[in-house]
């Protein structure tokens, strides 16, 4: 594992309350992980097996709860609802903070529960280590707080049961308990830690992040999208069992106090999760499943719904089974389950780079194809397993390596995250990969990695030299300008494209190789249009076309020069040296009306140019108005 002095300074902003920079740690935390000298897999399996095992406890709780509330029958439906839920087999395997937060949410509500039930020393100290645990396990669990407090109020106030005598009593040593467990998790000398964590949190969460939802996208999220992922990515058996169970308890008339401390945290949590900015995965909603497994139970009290469970439990059973290994990718038959969940929902809902081990698979069995991926996860290049060309998958180092000109076959791999375009749409618009949607994908890797055939496909080809070159990687982009070419020379765009790279890169001779066909074409305009949807896009090439327009003029092209300086003034009117160099090039094609318009133009923009003066004299001459 390296240990330069830069890297180590990057860990240092893993601890930075500042979530703009948690992104310097990237690079510390990756070498950790997959440069050590213990194996990755090392050091992550420990870690999964204590998320299986609080799984397991938490297993274990929700069995007990039932069991209590609704007999035998009621523990074990509960339980086996748990057990396949394919949401919860998936995050019980994973080395996150989310079925942690999920058991301890659950314990410390049914501590809360217990304590409410018999208001004795033991459970409150049982009520405060729970409750701590649950705020250790991520900063998000602040919100368990209000949610006991208000639990316990409605209790007191609707329930026509009234609590154990001196419920306060032993209130304070809840919150001695909690206390102290809390300062024994930091050894009583960086408690601070905590607070800094819960600040962290806070401005992550209140910044927000691109979120997208059944086509839409948004940079604040959507009000409703946590009941959207709910019902997305719960099985259609517990939405039902879930509605009975609650219809049973509303026609009880709510007179348990229980039904308080199942439902209220749940509702709290929810209501919470509407005025987030931040909604980028069902994860965050993890701890209401277990408490509504334990509503579901209810439906064991009712002599004749208690039969529509044993139709509703298998297709429980099934839809875990019938997923598994890709767990994490479920969706219920309502949204067309895994294979059509991307389009309704991406990020953790689907797409956690876990399925790249698939891919591999995929290439072994296919070993003489080239890929070209665009992954959304974790793994830095080196780890991925296989040679490959990166397309923006934001790795925190670069990765230089280029496909050959022609290859026997070559596949574009790409995580669903990516296709959807959530992280790209500020700069590039909303749905930027929607020319890639138009192909049918030939396979898939796992549920959230798609795989197109780009062998033979030119229109890919071209389109992947356009967000290169937006992006900066223009080797890349040149690679996939020619290799357009060679599938389809008649492409004007992938020219323009080569042309635009090739003088950048200050070989304006090769340039000129691709601009003088292109020049015949007449359609690049409406193409520039439609790829450019963003003012950062249209000012990108706007200076791109003008630089061509340039390159034209002093080759004495100036028809063609016109041409590019009109499209770049299109796209960023803004932009008063195209504006210029139009005029220009009118001026010099023997227009010079109309490179008086545009000098007049310029001039109401009330912009000073030096050159401008000179060239509008001389557009005044040409029309006669000076000698």
């Amino acid at each position: 594992m390296r240990t330069d002095t830069q890297l180590w300074k990057d860990a240092i902003y893993a601890r930075s309350p500042e979530p703009s920079e948690w992104s310097r740690a990237v690079p510390f935390v990756q070498d950790f992980i997959f440069n050590n000298f213990v194996s990755t897999e090392g050091m992550l399996m420990p870690g999964r097996f204590i998320i299986l095992a609080a799984s397991l406890l938490l297993a274990l709780a929700i069995f007990i709860w039932a069991r209590q509330l609704y007999g035998i029958k009621g523990g074990l439906l509960a339980l086996a609802l748990y057990s396949f839920c394919p949401n919860i087999l998936a995050h019980s395997s994973l080395a996150t903070e989310d079925l942690l937060i999920t058991a301890f949410f659950f314990m410390a509500t049914y501590s809360c529960w217990l304590y409410y039930e018999k208001p004795v020393a033991v459970r409150a100290i049982g009520l405060g280590v729970c409750a701590a645990l649950a705020l250790l396990s991520k900063h998000s669990a602040i919100i368990l707080l209000p949610a006991l407090i208000g639990a316990v109020w409605c209790s007191m106030r609707f329930s026509s049961e009234k609590p154990g005598p001196r419920l306060s009593r032993h209130l304070p040593l809840a919150a001695l308990s909690l206390i102290i467990t809390i300062l024994l998790f930091y050894r009583f000398i960086h408690v601070d830690e905590y607070f800094k964590g819960v600040l962290g949190a806070y401005r992550y969460i209140s910044r927000g992040q691109m979120s997208y939802m059944a086509g839409q996208y948004s940079s604040t999220g959507f009000w409703h999208y946590f009941f959207f992922t709910f019902i997305a990515k719960t099985t259609i058996p517990v939405l039902l069992l879930g509605t009975i169970g609650l219809w049973l308890e509303f026609r009880d008339r709510i007179r348990t106090r229980t039904v308080f401390f199942l439902l209220l945290p749940a509702v709290i949590l929810l209501t919470a999760s509407m005025f987030t900015p931040l909604k980028i995965g069902h994860r965050h909603i993890l701890p209401i499943y277990p408490l509504l497994y334990v509503l579901c139970a209810k439906i064991t009290q009712s002599p004749r719904l208690k039969l529509a469970a044993l139709f509703l439990l298998p297709w429980h059973i099934l839809s875990a089974v019938s997923i598994g290994p890709h767990h994490l990718e479920y969706f219920n038959e309502m949204f067309g389950g895994a294979k059509k969940g991307w389009h309704y929902l991406v990020d953790s809902n689907i797409d956690w780079g876990q399925d790249l081990s698939y891919l591999r698979r995929y290439l072994k069995q296919h070993p003489d194809t080239e890929v070209v991926l665009s992954y959304f996860g974790p793994m830095p290049p080196k780890s991925i397993g296989f040679t490959f060309q990166d397309f923006l998958s934001e790795f925190s180092e670069q990765h230089p390596h280029i496909n050959t000109p022609n290859p026997q076959r070559e596949i574009l791999a790409i995580s669903v995250t990516k296709l959807q375009g959530v992280y790209f749409s500020p700069q590039l618009g909303a749905d930027p990969f929607y020319w890639l949607k138009m192909f049918q994908p030939i396979d898939r890797a796992g549920y959230s990695i798609l795989i197109y055939d780009i062998t033979n496909n030119a229109k890919a080809h071209e389109m992947l030299a356009h967000y290169y070159y937006l992006y900066g990687q223009k080797r890349h982009a040149l690679r996939e300008a020619q290799r357009a070419l060679a599938l389809d020379k008649s492409m004007a765009w992938a020219k323009r494209l080569a042309a635009m790279v090739l003088l950048d890169e200050k070989r304006p001779r090769e340039a000129l190789n691709y601009l003088i066909p292109a020049m015949k074409d007449d359609q690049h305009s409406g193409l520039t249009q439609r790829m450019a949807i963003t003012p950062q896009v249209k000012e990108f090439y706007a200076t791109a076309l003008m630089n061509l327009g340039i390159l034209c003029m002093e080759e004495k092209n100036y028809a063609e020069a016109v041409r590019l300086n009109f499209l770049a003034n299109q796209l960023d009117p803004g932009n008063h040296k195209a504006l210029v160099n139009l005029g220009i090039a009118y001026l010099k094609n023997g227009q010079p009306r109309l490179a008086l318009n545009a000098f007049e133009r310029i001039s109401k923009l009330g912009i000073a140019d030096p050159v401008l003066s000179r060239y509008r004299t001389l557009a005044l001459k040409a029309l006669g108005y000076l000698k």
